[in-house]
Order: structure tokens, then sequence, then C-alpha cells
């Protein structure tokens, strides 16, 4: 596997590696739990779990933030969110008014906001940012 600080060898025993086959893809970003030990100035890493590093960001959200410049994403938000049903998120919505003036829409309940749908409105036309907390 790779990082920005280099590359490293990871054994993975033949179950691990068939449960996460599908995700062992160039470029996917995945969450390797390892358990290391340290022998004559090396480092041995043994991968015991490994998960789409997307899917756990998505797991610890507590807070989404949309900025949009315009009213049509409105309505795409709305129900995307209607769609994925309740969860453990809260969602704001942040309007850019014509006079440079911010109004601050907090939606009412927590939503659920799996990775699939967090792309989904930050592709949405109107979209400027997002924001994940």
């Amino acid at each position: 596997i790779s990082d920005a600080t280099g590359v490293f060898e990871v054994m993975i025993f033949s179950e691990t590696l068939a449960r996460a086959r599908g995700l062992l893809e160039a470029g996917n970003a995945l969450l390797l739990t390892c358990d290391a030990d340290v022998k004559d100035e090396q480092i041995r890493l043994l991968g015991q779990i490994i998960t789409p590093l997307d899917a756990t960001l998505a797991e610890k959200l507590t807070e989404f933030s949309v900025y949009i410049d315009a009213p049509a994403p409105i309505k795409k938000i709305h129900d995307l969110l209607k769609m994925e049903g309740k969860g453990n998120v809260r969602v704001s919505v942040f309007a850019h008014m014509n006079d440079g003036q911010v109004a601050e829409i907090a939606l009412q309940g927590r939503w659920n906001l799996p990775p699939h749908a967090i792309s989904t409105i930050r592709s949405t036309a109107g979209v400027i940012k997002i924001a994940e907390r």
C-alpha cells in the first residue's frame, strides 16, 4: 500500500483478503486496521480489517453543511434526504443571498448521509461547497 509518506508492505491472510478483495483496486481509499511488530528496526504490518475509508468516515459524521448560491438545489437535497431517511447527522443549508448576506437554514431532525448521497449533493448544480464534521 502507499500514501503520501511512502510505500508500505502489509501482510494479509487469505481470509481477510477474500473478504476485502472487491475493495483492493488502485486509487481506492481504504482504512486498514493492522497489528504492528518491530523487529530489527523493521516495522511489519499484519492487516486484520480492511474497510472503505468513505464508509468509515460517514459513520463518524455528525454535522453536514451545504452552501448554495441558487434555490434550485434545495428541492434535490430535500428529495435525497427524504429518500435516505432519518439518521444521526444534523444538516444545515447556507444560502447566499443577492445582497451578500447568508441565510442559515437548520433542517429539523437528523438524517442519514451515506457516501453516495454526499457525492450527489456535492455534484449538484448550485452547490458551492459542503462541510462535514
